[in-house]
């Protein structure tokens, strides 16, 4: 008969990813951990445009909050949502959210590369765009027209 032999660790790891919505691309992300996150002690995360980049992280302001709820699932949830406006436009940063405790009060290490893809190249590619244009002739009044347009995720046309 053998022995079975169980490791347990408090040792906590997270990860950082992007926000689905393509709106909320590069302004709000979410922290996911293999153990229960209790609190957030810093309100930045750093932003380094590419894993090999010798350039200092650069500070970004940033809500940081544990996901308040008692399902199991939501357990070591966190949302990070960018302040002041900013939003990340790099392709693939590395995303660093320092300052998050797990519930033993240590440190949760959370450094990751975000694919956040690059942006449109047209407007066939673009989930928006806004098409401006005016005309004017002699002797008449100048027109200005505006055209937006959205692209529905996720939706299907059925006959």
């Amino acid at each position: 008969m053998a022995d079975l032999i169980v490791t347990l660790s408090t040792e906590a790891k997270g990860t950082v990813a992007a926000s689905p919505a393509a709106l909320d691309a590069g302004r709000k992300f979410s922290v996911t951990s293999d153990v229960a996150i209790s609190q957030a002690t810093v309100q930045q995360i750093y932003e380094k445009p590419e894993k090999n980049d010798s350039a200092e992280p650069k500070r970004l302001d940033a809500n940081v909050r544990p996901v308040p709820s008692a399902e199991a699932r939501a357990l070591g949830k966190a949302s990070v949502i960018l302040q002041h406006d900013v939003t990340i436009r790099s392709e693939k940063p590395v995303i660093t959210v320092p300052g998050l405790v797990d519930v033993f009060g240590q440190s949760l290490k959370v450094e990751n590369v975000i694919p956040l893809g690059a942006p449109p190249k047209g407007k066939d590619d673009a989930s928006q765009f806004y098409q401006i244009s005016h005309q004017a002739g002699r002797g008449a009044k100048p027109a200005l027209a505006l055209m937006p347009f959205t692209r529905p995720t996720g939706a299907t046309i059925s006959e």
